[in-house]
C-alpha cells in the first residue's frame, strides 16, 4: 500500500474567508460559484509531482492521464497503472495526471479534507489531485456534483461558463465529456492557498498557467436515482426471506383479456411500494450503501485475529486508535438504538453507546482515554462488551488501525 504520510499535520484553517458555514450553505451551495483568496493561508503542498507519479505506478491507485492535442481539438484518455516509460513519452506541455482518492493514501491530504466537516461525511466523495505542466487541462466540462478546487502548487487559470445538462453537446472524438461550446463568464487565476467552489452543472475550464501545477479537488457524492434504486432493490432481494406474492381476490370480469386494467396496475404498484417503504430495510441499506469503501484496496486488515483481550491491553497501555483514511463512518439514530455503519458494514448498538458512536464518526485519531470516556455510562461488562466487539471487528476489517 503506497504511503507518503508524515507525522506533521497541516494546520486546518477556517476556509470560507469570513463567510459562516450557514451563510455559505444558504447563498452559495448548489447555487453559485465562490472564490476565496487564501482559504488556506501560507499553504505549502503536502505532495509533489514525483510522489503523484509514484502513486500512478501502483495497481491499487486509480490514476488517469489526459493528453490534449491542441491542433486537432482532441483530448486523449489513458488509465493507469502507468510505467516510468509512459511518463518518459509525455510531451512537454498540455497533459494532466489525475490521482483519485488521494486522501486514502496520505494523512496530510486527509487532514485537509477535514476542513470541510461542515458538510456531512457521507456527502464527501474523495480528494483528487490534478498535476499538469503549463497548458495542461482536462478541457471545458461540467460535473454533476459540487466541488471545491484548492490550488496546492503553481498557478491555474479557471474559467466558468454556462449552466449545463444532459442535452449540452460534447465532442464526439474523445471518451471524455468535453463541451462543444463554452460560454466564458468569469476568469480567475488561483495561487497556492486559493480556493474556488463550483456548484453542480456549471461549465468550467482550468488551464495550468505554470509548470508543476497541482490542484486538489474535494468532490462530493451525487448518486443517480437509478444507482440508488438498483442498489436498494438488490439489497431487498438479498434480505427478503419471505417473498410477498401478487394477489387479486376481488378483480372484476374484463371486457378484453388483453387489457392490464388500472386496478391491477395499482395492486402491483402497492406491492412494490410495500417493499420500498420498509423502514428497517431502508435504513440498513442506506447506511451500508453510503459508507461502502470507494476502494477496498485501502483497507488493510490485521494479519492476526484481534480479540477483546488484546483490545483491553491496548486500552490499558493508552494506545492511540486511527481511522483508516480510506474508510467511511456514519450512523443513524433510532428510537431505542443506534446503527453504526463502517465501510458497508452495519453494527446495532444500544442508545447508551451513542457517545462512542459519535466519537468514531467525528475523530480520525482517538486516544484510549477518549474511548474509555465515551463508554463511561456503560456500567457492566454486559453493556460494554458490544463496544469492545465492534472495535475488534473494525480493527480486523482494517477500518481502524492501532498506533503500532
Amino acid at each position: 500500500m503506497p504511503s507518503m504520510d508524515s507525522t506533521k499535520q497541516p494546520r486546518v484553517p477556517t476556509i470560507l474567508g469570513g463567510i459562516s458555514p450557514e451563510q455559505f450553505l444558504d447563498q452559495y451551495w448548489q447555487k453559485q460559484p465562490l472564490l476565496i483568496r487564501q482559504a488556506f493561508p501560507n499553504f505549502e503542498s503536502p505532495i509533489d509531482g514525483n510522489e503523484l507519479a509514484g502513486l500512478a505506478l501502483e495497481e491499487d491507485v486509480e490514476s488517469r492521464l489526459i493528453i490534449e492535442h491542441p491542433k486537432e481539438n482532441r483530448w486523449e484518455l489513458k488509465s493507469g497503472p502507468f510505467t516510468d516509460s509512459d511518463f518518459g513519452r509525455l510531451p512537454s506541455s498540455h497533459w494532466t495526471l489525475l490521482i483519485q482518492q488521494l486522501d486514502a493514501w496520505s494523512s496530510e491530504i486527509n487532514a485537509i479534507k477535514r476542513a470541510f466537516n461542515f458538510i456531512p461525511n457521507w456527502r464527501i466523495d474523495d480528494v483528487m489531485a490534478s498535476y499538469a505542466p503549463i497548458g495542461g487541462s482536462v478541457g471545458p466540462h461540467f460535473d454533476n456534483y459540487d466541488v471545491f478546487l484548492v490550488q496546492a502548487n503553481g498557478t491555474r487559470e479557471w474559467k466558468t461558463g454556462q449552466n449545463c445538462g444532459p442535452e449540452s453537446p460534447t465532442l464526439l472524438n474523445t471518451p471524455l465529456c468535453i463541451l462543444e461550446h463554452f460560454d466564458e463568464r468569469n476568469k480567475w487565476t488561483l495561487a497556492p492557498g486559493d480556493m474556488l467552489y463550483l456548484p453542480p452543472k456549471l461549465a468550467h475550464y482550468g488551464i495550468a498557467s505554470s509548470d508543476a501545477c497541482i490542484t486538489l479537488s474535494i468532490g462530493f457524492r451525487a448518486p443517480t436515482a437509478s444507482q440508488l434504486l438498483g442498489s436498494f432493490t438488490d439489497f431487498i432481494l438479498e434480505r427478503s426471506n419471505h417473498p410477498a406474492f401478487y394477489e387479486d381476490p376481488t378483480f372484476n370480469l374484463q371486457d378484453n383479456p388483453g387489457e392490464i386494467v388500472p386496478a391491477a396496475q395499482h395492486a402491483i404498484k402497492a406491492l412494490l411500494n410495500e417493499q420500498l417503504n420498509n423502514n428497517i430495510y431502508f435504513t440498513e441499506w442506506l447506511g451500508e450503501f453510503l459508507t461502502e469503501a470507494k476502494n477496498p484496496a485501502t483497507l488493510v486488515s490485521d494479519d492476526s485475529k484481534f480479540d477483546i483481550d488484546r483490545l483491553i491491553g491496548a486500552l490499558n497501555n493508552s494506545q492511540t486508535f486511527y481511522r483508516n483514511e480510506g474508510s467511511r463512518f456514519a450512523y443513524i439514530r433510532k428510537q431505542d438504538n443506534v446503527q453504526l455503519f463502517v465501510d458497508g458494514k452495519s453494527f446495532t448498538l444500544s442508545e447508551q453507546c451513542l457517545a462512542f458512536v459519535k466519537l468514531l464518526c467525528l475523530e480520525d485519531e482517538i486516544s484510549a482515554k477518549q474511548l474509555q470516556k465515551s463508554s463511561a455510562t456503560l456500567r457492566s461488562d454486559e453493556q460494554i462488551k458490544p463496544v469492545h466487539q465492534v472495535l475488534c471487528e473494525l480493527i480486523n476489517l482494517g477500518s481502524i488501525l492501532l498506533e503500532d
